[in-house]
């Protein structure tokens, strides 16, 4: 991974004998005395193999087809908070429409507190207060 390289040291006579064997590192840039070259040995980058670059990964059957029922489910649930917003802003244009034929058939002095509105980002309230 630096550079070096594996060199067998032993004489050639006596390489048959497995374990008797002396091997060794040499890298050019590793001599005695010369501390200065040390930082030319370095790590070499591993090279991306141009055969395997950018390969589809195939979905196992059973994960591909939960991931297309999720999908649905998805759609599903976003098309039924959508239903339930449209339902919500019909209701909020019935409570206003109740609140002005009131104001009306009462010449609005019988409401006291008028409309209050307590809005958050998922709901309205709006509450009518009467006086007897």
């Amino acid at each position: 991974m630096y550079g070096f390289h594996k060199i067998n040291r032993t004489p050639r006579n006596q390489r048959p004998q497995a374990d008797a064997q002396r091997w060794e590192f040499s890298h050019p840039k590793f001599l005695r005395g010369r501390t200065d070259l040390l930082e030319d040995i370095k790590r070499k980058a591993i090279e991306p193999d141009p055969n395997q670059t950018r390969q589809r990964v195939e979905l196992p059957t059973e994960v591909a087809a939960q991931l297309r029922r999720m999908s649905q489910e998805h759609k599903e649930v976003v098309d039924a908070l959508l239903t339930e917003r449209r339902r919500v802003q019909r209701l909020v244009g019935v409570v206003k429409n109740m609140y002005d034929a009131i104001a009306h058939l009462t010449g609005g002095g019988n409401l006291t507190g008028g409309v209050s509105k307590s809005a958050s980002r998922r709901d309205t309230v709006i509450l009518i207060h009467l006086t007897s």
